[in-house]
């Protein structure tokens, strides 16, 4: 396995670039869906996008992006930061996340489909606030603080 580079477009003073070079998952090859995203096994209709690889592929289209300016890159990092917006699961009423269409294969049988990981949790608030900070995305930010509230909610 390979070791994640830094990004090259990191700055400590406001959400630009993401600390890990995740460029490689801007061009994924493998199916998609109907606006373009990346998806994988799950959803009523058999396929739907992973919040995981959306977030991934969100950072990683940023990182080009902001490297060479492409308008492209920017619509695909935007598009990606609207479906988490739209996705975004809130539970009971005041908190949210992206719900996993399904376990990694290390922990099927423990993870139900529809966990919830931190770690995605983490790199879809990063895109929000870099969707909102950068292009003024509506909605990002509030989205961005309905899935921050569930780092401090109780477990129980």
């Amino acid at each position: 396995m390979r070791r994640p580079q830094r990004g090259k477009h990191v700055d400590v003073e406001a959400p630009r670039g993401y600390y890990i070079d995740f460029s490689s998952f801007a061009d994924l090859r493998g199916p998609v869906d109907r606006s373009g995203l990346p998806s994988s096994p799950g959803g009523p209709s058999g396929r739907s996008p992973s919040p995981a690889v959306v977030a991934r592929y969100a950072l990683g289209n940023l990182e080009v992006y902001l490297g060479n300016g492409s308008s492209v890159r920017r619509d695909r990092f935007e598009a990606a930061a609207r479906f988490l917006i739209d996705d975004i699961e809130v539970v009971p009423a005041t908190l949210g996340g992206w719900a996993m269409p399904d376990a990694p294969r290390t922990y099927r049988g423990l993870l139900p489909s529809g966990w919830f990981s931190g770690g995605v949790q983490g790199e879809g608030v990063s895109v929000l606030a870099r969707a909102a900070s950068l292009l003024g995305v509506a909605g990002a930010l509030e989205t961005a603080r309905t899935a921050l509230a569930a780092f401090s909610a109780p477990v129980a």
